[in-house]
């Protein structure tokens, strides 16, 4: 999806079972913005973040993207994700709420896996390749051993190294799952500060989160999901989470 405008979900519908979790949401997501996506245990939050990054299928509904071409003239196209290879033909990416590395893996490789067109320079010249990739991590505030093997990182190290991916993999719409949970005070300020820089790239941000402040004062839209009614969105959604305490336990 070229020079991504927005993106639209009409009528997303998603049940397991006789249990229906996704009942016809319809949402648009503009360029430029950050959307904090909260609601109550089982209102299908990150649910709907799956179908959106492809790890699984929506029943029924469609997604949409609104792009521009060289002449800034917009067309819609239906994207048609039916798994993460999908997603990423349309420059989606999520870091999950319990994000998973390749454990014999190498950081770097891991941060690059699935991707053999940017591995290549990697086979030219190990040394400046590795160079390169500490560069833009020092960049974005934050450092990694490469060298590390996956299975020997920390939670929040695991975190970085999926957020890395995202990032040099040039995606346009990014997808975080309760991303601080692993977090100390310092790596959520990076964090923030990567949030704001992609934002200001023009990226669409979607955060999935309990914690009313970040929500706050990190997006710029809030969405509230109900169970098997209407997403709230705008100010009333703003209002919605005003009847909820700091941290409400209910996060699902």
């Amino acid at each position: 999806m070229e020079n991504v405008k927005s993106f639209i979900l009409k009528d997303i519908c998603k049940s397991f079972g006789e249990k229906s979790v996704l009942l016809g949401i319809n949402l648009s997501f503009a360029r430029g913005k950050v959307y904090a996506l909260l609601g109550e245990n089982g209102s299908g939050k990150s649910t709907l973040a799956k179908i959106i990054s492809g790890e699984i299928k929506a029943d029924s509904g469609k997604i949409f993207g609104i792009s521009e071409n060289s002449e800034n003239s917009e067309y819609q196209i239906e994207l048609k994700i039916n798994s993460p290879k999908d997603s990423l033909k349309y420059k989606i990416g999520i870091v999950s709420q319990n994000p998973t590395v390749c454990k014999d893996l190498q950081v770097w490789e891991n941060i690059f896996l699935g991707d053999g067109k940017t591995l290549s320079p990697f086979f030219a010249n190990k040394k400046k390749f590795l160079g390169q990739i500490e560069n833009q991590l020092f960049d974005l505030g934050f450092s990694l051993d490469l060298q590390k093997k996956g299975k020997d990182c920390r939670a929040s190290e695991k975190f970085f190294v999926c957020l890395a991916r995202a990032l040099f993999l040039e995606k346009d719409i990014l997808i975080l799952d309760e991303p601080t949970a692993s977090l100390s005070k310092n790596e959520k300020e990076i964090l923030f500060s990567i949030i704001e820089r992609f934002k200001n790239a023009g990226k669409i941000i979607i955060l999935i989160t309990h914690h009313k402040k970040e929500a706050i004062s990190l997006s710029d839209e809030i969405v509230f999901l109900q169970k098997e009614k209407s997403p709230i969105i705008g100010e009333e959604a703003r209002k919605k989470l005003g009847d909820f305490r700091e941290d409400f336990e209910n996060v699902g």
